[in-house]
């Protein structure tokens, strides 16, 4: 890798902002160690963060033992999605996702799902007096039986690796109150 060279740097509370000439091969790219190999690279056009490697990368941890190494706390937003007979799960927008049904019976649909990697989804799901789902991606169940719901709330946990081709699905928590 080449030398960053910089425009802007920025310290606030101890935390540097680095901000690439706009132009160069290495724009906004933020080296960290050029011995380690590792950069943050933000892309423009999406607004993404990519974070590589050639080693281990520990937040809150000097000393990571594995690929991706998380100390300390971290949080998932939470996306409601509000109350409905129709409960749409954009897996886009997230992983942890509150629904409150409101009719005899709740279609649960699963759409956006990401490609080439393990996506993981939690939903809460207040039952509002009914305890009738469909669930339009036909998750794979244990025992191959979906389990009912309550007429509480349940958390549910489903899972898929190909893409949304396969959903697995399981009542985490049920009837809780």
């Amino acid at each position: 890798m080449s030398t960053l060279s910089v425009a802007t740097i920025n310290t606030v509370d101890g935390v540097t902002d680095l901000t690439a000439t706009t132009g160069n091969t290495n724009a906004g790219k933020f080296v960290l160690s050029s011995q380690g190999g590792f950069y943050v690279q933000g892309n423009s056009t999406s607004n993404a963060m990519v974070v590589s490697s050639t080693g281990n990368v520990g937040f809150g941890t000097s000393t990571p033992t594995v690929k991706l190494q998380l100390a300390g706390n971290y949080g998932i937003s939470t996306v409601t999605i509000g109350t409905s007979n129709n409960i749409n799960i954009n897996c886009a927008s997230g992983n942890y996702f509150i629904a409150t049904t409101n009719g005899s019976v709740s279609n649960v649909y699963f759409t956006n799902p990401p490609s080439g990697m393990l996506y993981t989804m939690i939903l809460k799901l207040a039952n509002a007096g009914t305890n009738t789902l469909s669930w339009a991606n036909t998750p794979k169940w244990p025992s191959a039986f979906a389990p009912s719901a309550s007429t509480n709330t349940d958390i549910w946990m489903f899972i898929t690796d190909d893409g949304g081709v396969t959903w697995r699905g399981n009542q985490v928590q049920k009837d809780t109150r």
